[in-house]
């Protein structure tokens, strides 16, 4: 099997959650066997049973540690919200804090054809929560990123990230039919090398801010 993200060839890691896992040794991606993902039109169909709210305090709070490493690391300027799904509670929130934001979802906001190319060096952040974990073709979507962001401009992902002591049978975030890559430390690493960032702050298991080099 090749990776998806380095086109190396990825090993087996047996079957969790009812389905076929395979390790990167080269990023160290972890990802779902393709053959086992939702079609687009049902992920779309699992997407819309979200309830998120801006007025759901439990969401922002999870939310706003991103907001906050941002404001943290580039306190101003134009933000592209990157998946920012059917009810855009995070381009609401970085408005809130200051931000000219624009919301994008290749399902639920599409922005004009070409927009990787009329929009090139466009923003000085790109926000992505919580939606790593789902690309069908993450170097593509990294390369949609690099292209939109300025030099010395910062990416902030928040996707669950993993480590060689985590039981992927137990692990809840995994039993997500929509959730089929899984990021670790070494494999934000290799996406820094390949597409020229380096890393700035990494909070706990879930945030990871980069920053493109100028």
């Amino acid at each position: 099997m090749k990776c998806v993200l380095c086109q190396n060839t990825a090993l087996s890691s047996g079957v969790a959650w009812k389905r076929n896992w395979f390790t990167c040794p080269s990023c160290q991606l972890r990802f779902i066997d393709p053959s086992h993902w939702l079609s687009p039109a049902e992920e779309i169909d699992r997407y819309r049973l979200h309830t998120n709210s801006a007025n759901d305090e439990g969401y922002v709070r999870f939310l706003m540690p991103a907001v906050e490493s941002l404001v943290r690391y580039h306190p101003a300027g134009r933000v592209l919200d990157y998946g920012c799904g059917p009810v855009p509670v995070m381009t609401e929130m970085l408005r809130r804090a200051g931000y000219d934001v624009v919301g994008y979802d290749v399902n639920f906001l599409p922005l004009p054809d070409g927009w990787d190319h009329t929009l090139r060096e466009s923003f000085d952040a790109v926000v992505s929560t919580e939606v790593f974990e789902h690309f069908r073709d993450p170097a593509a979507e990294m390369d949609r990123i690099v292209k939109v962001l300025k030099p010395g401009g910062v990416l902030v992902v928040m996707t669950s990230i993993v480590d060689d002591s985590l039981d992927l049978a137990s692990w809840s975030y995994a039993n997500d039919a929509t959730h089929v890559l899984f990021y670790s430390m070494a494999t934000f690493r290799y996406i820094a090398r390949r597409w020229g960032f380096r890393i700035v702050d990494a909070a706990g298991n879930r945030l990871i801010l980069l920053e493109r080099a100028i």
